[in-house]
């Protein structure tokens, strides 16, 4: 049998031969497959001269989308021509060309205009290693183009065209079967193009097979296992980070000296506090001078700091490393909002098993109705009966909430929300499509996510796509003091219905500005590589033609102003960021947008802690300083009651009293 490194040897040798010049055309094709269920197919024309076109068309909710690219590499794997056409995730079209011509590059895109040295280095195209699964601008096979490049160049890597520099690395290599017959593959780390590494699989000739929620057609029997392969890589890849930088320790007694402490029940600040941790609680609080140090207790000198009850996320999607970057931003608590059910049983094992530290987290399980325009995030139902067998599976598996998504029949819910009130669970969801906030209010919600629902539900129009277009349209008939907003904020407060705005979700796509980094993304470009925060730069969803840029731009602050005016009137908001390509990364700038429409930084940090936890049911626990409760706590440099922006100066995350920095904690993820 060959040696593994002398077959890499050889295979290496044959493929620049074979993508340059293959002995003959060739088509692979492959299944897009979210959740298990099979929603496009990508296609890989393999033609001489190395030659590559590919295409890509899949089903996002109720709309198609296609893609199409051509793409040439020399005997490096480094393109030398490329062109590609389609529509991007967030609407604005894909229109790219890249040529090198006498050793010198030259690239266009609708945000950047180019030329450099070409020598050596690669091409990435606009928006493809930005966000993940069908959120990236392109196809996956693009990305297996890439692996292969960089992993024949080496340890080290490639510098990235227009700016970037990258690396791939093989961390497993295995042969499978799948109906009948075997092939060897190897799974590659992409590093250098985005916050996470992009994991792929290439087969034997190095294009790429699977990953990224596509698999090469005839071999979905191999789609768990590969998954799961992946998965596996990546949580120990953490975990032994984790280990030798030392994030597995116990907590020890702590504390926390002559400190500003923010006290979340009555959203005011105690000066000149201490705080004593052991055993994972609060055990002591009291003024400075009465707290006297023990033997044995490790001192932390408060002055000029703050100390609030850590953080809530109340609207996350978990990925593998999200909990890292949580605890770095002080977060000890989040709510996720919707995942796959295999990768959240994996996940709580291994922060109960303390093999990664991280947040709490409260599940909330994820609806929808099957069809084409589904949404897999969770569990697909197609009858009222199989909705309300679902929300008993998620009760028996110790979930907290029902989330229910766009598909759903606005008249299952009634059903759904009875069988989720008498298993304890609160209901809560986007708005189904042809219904409106006040309807599903009637009907049992708890709470409403996404500020578009209001908007339109305020204008009198159900639910329907294109939803943020419409809700930017609907955002013009609205005024905040009208006493139709009166009634809607009645309506809520009578019911106490919480609205989950996810402003940092939406800023971005109104108001960012092509070629530069969305607005208040600080906190998120500083943690990018420089590949990556090109990426950002794609601006905001397209002015649709019936509005002016100043209308689209206004709706932002036609919704803080809403905003505002709900929360005087007593309806309970929550504040969730909903980005799962950035997890941890996005709350301060959530915080901040809650503060800028005119909340009292007090009330957004009370909203952002002990409101979360009593609106989840765990303020017994945790959400206060108090003596019993978890030692979960953000320590912050400066005073965000006064500047709500020093919530992003986290000096240590307490979690269950281990102390963290968010420096070892960003650093276990390199």
């Amino acid at each position: 049998m060959m040696r593994p490194f002398l077959r890499r040897i050889v295979l290496a040798a044959s493929l620049g031969l074979g993508l340059a010049a293959p002995a003959r055309a060739e088509t692979l094709a492959y299944d897009i497959v979210t959740n298990g269920v099979v929603n496009g197919e990508m296609t890989a024309d393999i033609r001489a001269g190395g030659r590559v076109h590919i295409e890509n068309r899949y089903q996002q909710q109720d709309k198609v989308r296609a893609f199409a690219a051509d793409v040439v590499i020399d005997r490096a794997g480094l393109p030398t021509a490329m062109t590609r056409a389609g529509e991007a995730f967030a609407f604005q079209p894909i229109d790219e060309a890249f040529e090198v011509a006498g050793g010198r590059a030259t690239w266009r895109n609708r945000i950047e205009r180019g030329s450099a040295d070409a020598a050596g280095r690669y091409y990435v195209p606009f928006g493809l290693t930005y966000g993940g699964g069908l959120a990236r601008d392109g196809a996956a096979y693009e990305l297996g183009l890439l692996a292969s490049a960089l992993l024949r160049a080496g340890e080290s890597g490639l510098d990235l065209l227009p700016v970037g520099h990258a690396f791939a690395r093989v961390v497993r290599e295995e042969s499978y079967s799948d109906h009948g017959e075997t092939m060897l593959l190897r799974l590659v780390a992409i590093k250098g193009t985005s916050l996470d590494p992009i994991y792929l699989w290439l087969d034997e000739r190095d294009r790429f097979f699977a990953g990224d929620g596509v698999i090469r057609r005839g071999w979905r029997g191999l789609e768990t296992a590969l998954t799961a392969a992946v998965a596996e890589a990546d949580e120990s890849a953490v975990e032994k980070s984790a280990a030798v930088v030392g994030l597995r320790r116990p907590p020890v007694p702590t504390l926390i000296r002559d400190v500003a402490l923010f006290d979340a029940r009555r959203a005011k600040i105690l000066t000149h506090r201490s705080v004593l941790l052991r055993g994972g609680k609060i055990v002591r609080i009291a003024p400075s001078s009465r707290l006297a140090v023990a033997k044995g207790v490790t001192v932390i000198d408060g002055r000029g700091a703050t100390l609030l009850p850590g953080l809530w996320d109340m609207h996350v999607h978990l990925r593998p490393r999200d909990p890292l970057r949580f605890l770095a931003s002080g977060v000890t608590t989040v709510r996720d909002m919707g995942n796959i059910t295999a990768a959240m049983v994996r996940l709580e094992r291994r922060l109960r098993e303390r093999r990664l530290p991280g947040p709490a987290i409260v599940k909330a399980g994820f609806i929808d109705a099957a069809g084409p325009a589904a949404t897999y995030n969770g569990t697909l139902v197609s009858s009222e009966g199989e909705a309300l067998a679902a929300v008993d599976a998620y009760a028996d598996a110790g979930y907290s909430q029902i989330k229910l998504y766009n598909q759903v029949k606005p008249e299952w819910v009634p059903a759904i929300a009875i069988r989720a009130h008498a298993r304890g669970m609160r209901l809560s969801g986007h708005v189904p499509f042809g219904a409106t906030v006040q309807q599903m209010v009637a009907s049992g919600y708890d709470e409403v996510q996404h500020l578009i629902y209001p908007l339109l539900s305020l204008a009198g129009q159900p639910a329907k796509t294109p939803l943020t277009f419409n809700a930017a349209r609907a955002a013009q008939t609205i005024d905040p003091a009208s006493a139709r907003v009166a009634a809607f904020a009645h309506l809520l407060h009578r019911h106490q219905v919480a609205l989950d705005f996810t402003l940092s979700v939406y800023e971005p796509l109104l108001l960012a500005q092509a070629g530069k980094p969305p607005p208040g993304s600080e906190l998120l470009s500083a943690a990018l590589p420089d590949a990556a925060r090109r990426q950002m730069t794609g601006g905001a969803l397209p002015t649709p033609p019936d509005l002016t840029l100043a209308q689209f731009q206004g709706t932002m602050a036609k919704v803080q102003a809403l905003m505002r005016v709900l929360y005087e009137r007593g309806v309970p908001l929550v504040a969730g960021t909903d980005t799962p390509a950035l997890g941890g990364l996005t709350l301060p700038r959530e915080l901040e947008l809650m503060a800028a429409a005119g909340l009292p930084p007090a009330e957004v940090l009370r909203i952002a802690t002990f409101g979360a936890a009593r609106i989840m049911r765990r303020d017994a626990t945790t959400g206060l300083i108090e003596l019993g409760k978890d030692a979960d706590l953000v320590l912050v440099d400066g005073d965000p009651i006064r500047n709500i922006s020093d919530i992003r100066r986290v000096r240590y995350t307490f979690k269950s009293g281990t102390r963290y920095a968010p420096d070892e904690l960003i650093r276990a993820l390199d």
